[in-house]
């Protein structure tokens, strides 16, 4: 007899078990309550029982028990990181950074861990879904029914369709934007893509200083002194796992020479942030300047003028920094040398003359030559956009025409929702109203889909085939990133019939890949694509390399291709290329506009560090983890200087109206000491009305009254250009009161500081000022962290205040 393993006998245990228990009919015993009974309670996630079911198609290479690690590209923002992601039974499980790949670093952030509630979330598009009429309701339905209901629509539309892509995910893919490109060409129809965070200004900076059409690679790592003008590299955007990675090994002082001991020598670098909020980033600075809203530039180009001789009054006038403040920084700047690094960021972004701004910035680099600028190089450069256009300028122009009944149909493709993300004033859901047929191609429904005569569920990006150009690529890196499935969507849980044990298994889902959706569409209205899939679609754009070391044939089992998805992508490393170009300073970017008044305040919107632009508003982690510098969760608020705060008797918890000529939002108020008395500021993301149980009805959404202002270069929405008029509309209330309850973690808005806390701030400070200056290096007079040639007499301090 051959010998009974443990697993074989449990699992003959379990199964002796529950045949057993087909004896007990529950459902017929009146000790149970109709529909308690296990089998006709349906899950959230899929099933109406625990049921075992054949596992004949099971996915490959899958053992139980045996964990399964997959590499794989990040889209939950337009960083880029490499992952590399668990699996258990065909799910995933787990989430962490790819160690080999040159963004992450086997790092990661909040996002991308929460990417399995992106892929989980019980909100998400499970099947087709249509409606009779634009009146009418919608109703789940199947493929069949809402592709012909598609198809027809664009049938009729052909020469008159419009798309619109997130410029986001889909912008980065170099196959999909050659698809969704081939896609429009194939219908008619012309391309706009857009998302609220456009890096055009940007691109066009570095175009104008360095000659490159792409965001500058700064090496933080490298530097001994980083001045941030608004830049708040840490949080959300552009790569903050890269360049939090950079922060740390600056700080460590990795990069530079140690003692005997193991010490390095001269401090662990030093970091000055310029900017009208105390941001998460500027609270890890070692000096904060507190500039007028939108006199970042102002500063920058007052420094620039300052290290060639020149008066730096008029930066000084326009900033509200004293002379004495920017010739110091200049100072210091000077010191450094090629080893300062000026940093650009969100706070640029915002602006009305966010281009100039931006190539304020760059110009200080190259005046400096700072050698911790670069410049990677993208494997696969995606497809420019047709003739559609790009940003907010081209939405902007696509309303236009959708107003003018120009568009007969329009398909929305991943989530860009400018119904959210735009200004009431630009009248976008208007727009759309007067389209006759809409569909959408999307895993989630949001604001702007909820217009869809159609929705078609596509799968998330941990279940498709893709590939990806991170938004900053890494100096002297030649890379690109692929996405492989991780899992299929079959395999998420499923159900039979209730009454019958041997019902034929279900999906809880029934989603397809974007690109595969294209090339049906394609085929049936207009000319089909070269492409047979979406997997066949990467394999393509990827033989076409050209490169022997990154060349992928058509052939699976070929050792690179197969390499290449091991790793995650290709990179390969070369010699980081010079900072090449320079320009003059740039005028400082004005104020926001507007006349001033006693109550009236340039509004500061910021990306927040976890909902971004409001797509990741719907995951519960995200809501339910407090925000670092207030402590709120599941709620937006507005952040009042103290001072203005307690001379309008405002104090935490107040709701308070921001309005302006377009309409206002109510919320929460938070006094907040790190703010320019000239501005209030709000995180960006909250205030959904049609994105799911987690995010409807949290707090308010500040896009929605702004100004349709646009960068006059670029035409990006200037979000930071809008003035507001602040009003106390109720006091707060004790215990919670609704939607508009400020709820914070750590409920201690003021008082007295802990002991413990005092200590360590008073032992912090007298480290610090007996410390050495930068590096060693003597300091210019003025320069903001000159001590007086003070001497280190403290033997237990090596080398600095850390």
């Amino acid at each position: 007899m051959a010998e009974l393993s443990r697993r074989k006998f449990i699992q003959l245990t379990v199964m002796g078990g529950a045949v057993a228990a087909t004896g007990c009919d529950l459902k017929n015993d009146s000790r149970f309550a109709p529909g308690l009974y296990r089998s006709e309670v349906k899950g959230t996630y899929g099933g109406y029982d625990n049921r075992v079911y054949p596992y004949l198609n099971q996915p490959d290479g899958l053992q139980d028990g045996v964990p399964q690690y997959f590499a794989t590209a990040c889209q939950m923002c337009p960083a880029g990181c490499g992952l590399f992601v668990r699996t258990m039974g065909g799910r995933a499980v787990n989430v962490q950074g790819n160690p080999d790949h040159p963004v992450s670093g086997g790092r990661i952030c909040s996002r991308g861990v929460s990417s399995l509630q992106h892929l989980y979330n019980p909100d998400r598009l499970r099947f087709p879904r249509t409606r009779a009429s634009r009146a009418a309701e919608m109703t789940e339905s199947n493929w069949v029914i809402a592709l012909l209901q598609t198809t027809r629509g664009l049938q009729g539309a052909l020469g008159k369709v419009a798309v619109l892509a997130d410029a986001n995910a889909i912008g980065r893919s170099p196959t999909l934007m050659r698809m969704v490109n081939d896609f429009a060409t194939s219908v008619g129809g012309t391309l706009t893509t857009y998302s609220l965070l456009d890096d055009a200004p940007w691109r066009a900076a570095a175009q104008a200083v360095y000659g490159k059409n792409q965001l500058p690679a700064y090496r933080l790592d490298e530097a001994d002194v980083i001045v941030s003008f608004g830049g708040d590299f840490l949080e959300a955007w552009p790569s903050p796992v890269m360049y939090g990675r950079q922060f740390g090994e600056f700080r460590q002082g990795a990069r530079r020479p140690k003692d005997k001991d193991g010490y390095v020598q001269g401090d662990h670098g030093r970091f000055i942030y310029v900017g009208p909020r105390m941001s998460m980033t500027a609270a890890k600075a070692d000096v904060w300047l507190p500039c007028n809203p939108g006199g970042e530039s102002a500063v920058a180009s007052g420094v620039l003028a300052a290290l060639h001789g020149g008066s730096v009054t008029p930066a000084a006038q326009a900033s509200g920094l004293t002379e004495q403040q920017i010739t110091d920084l200049a100072n210091t700047i000077k010191v450094a040398g090629t080893r300062a690094v000026a940093v650009a960021g969100n706070g640029l972004l915002g602006s009305a003359n966010s281009t100039a701004a931006f190539t304020a910035v760059e110009a200080l680099n190259a005046a400096i030559k700072s050698q911790c600028v670069g410049f990677g190089a993208a494997a696969i450069a995606p497809p420019a956009p047709n003739a559609g256009g790009a940003g907010y300028k081209g939405v902007q122009a696509l309303a236009q025409r959708m107003q003018a009944g120009q568009v007969g149909a329009l398909v929305i493709l991943g989530q860009p929702n400018p119904v959210f993300t735009l200004p009431l004033a630009d009248n976008f859901a208007q727009a759309l109203g007067r389209v006759p047929f809409v569909a959408a191609l999307t895993p989630f429904e949001d604001e702007t889909t909820a217009y869809a005569d159609v929705l078609l569920p596509t799968r998330t990006f941990l279940e498709e085939w893709g590939d990806d150009i991170p938004a900053v690529l890494p100096a002297g890196a030649r890379m690109a990133t692929l996405r492989q499935p991780i899992i299929d969507p079959q395999f998420i849980g499923g159900h039979g019939q209730a009454t019958d044990s041997l019902a034929p298994f279900v999906p809880w889902m029934d989603t397809r890949p974007l690109g595969d959706l294209l090339i049906d569409l394609a085929r049936h209205v207009g000319k089909p694509l070269t492409d047979t899939d979406t997997r066949a679609a990467v394999r393509k754009t990827w033989a076409g390399i050209g490169q022997a070391d990154l060349a992928a044939t058509t052939t699976d089992n070929d050792p690179k291709w197969v390499a290449a998805l091991a790793q995650g992508g290709v990179w390969t490393a070369a010699a980081p290329a010079p900072n090449a170009g320079g320009a003059g300073a740039a005028p400082p970017a004005p104020n926001a506009g507007g006349a001033g008044g006693t109550n009236t305040f340039a509004l500061h919107l910021y990306p927040h560090i976890y909902w971004t632009d409001g797509r990741h508003a719907n995951l519960g982690w995200h809501q339910e983890i407090a925000d670092p510098m207030t402590s709120s969760v599941w709620n937006s608020w507005v952040e009042i200087n103290m001072d203005v705060a307690h001379r309008m008797d405002i104090r935490t918890g107040d709701i308070v109206r921001v309005a302006t000529a377009h309409g206002h939002v109510d919320v929460p108020a938070v006094p907040y000491p790190g703010l320019h008395p000239s501005a209030v500021a709000m995180p960006v993301g909250q205030g959904h009305t049609a994105y799911g149980r987690n995010a409807n009805g949290r707090g308010g959404n500040p896009l929605a009254i702004l100004d349709p202002v646009a960068d006059a270069q670029t035409g990006a929405l200037a979000y930071g250009a809008t003035r507001v008029t602040l009003t106390k509309i109720a006091g707060a209330l004790s215990g919670y009161n609704g939607p508009q309850t400020l709820v914070l973690t750590q409920d201690r808005p003021g008082g007295p500081e802990p002991e413990a806390v005092k200590d360590l701030i008073h032992t912090t400070a007298k480290e610090w000022k007996q410390a050495p200056p930068v590096s060693g290096a003597p300091q210019a007079e003025g320069s903001i962290f000159n001590r007086g040639g003070q001497q280190n007499n403290n033997p237990e301090v090596k080398g600095g205040s850390e």
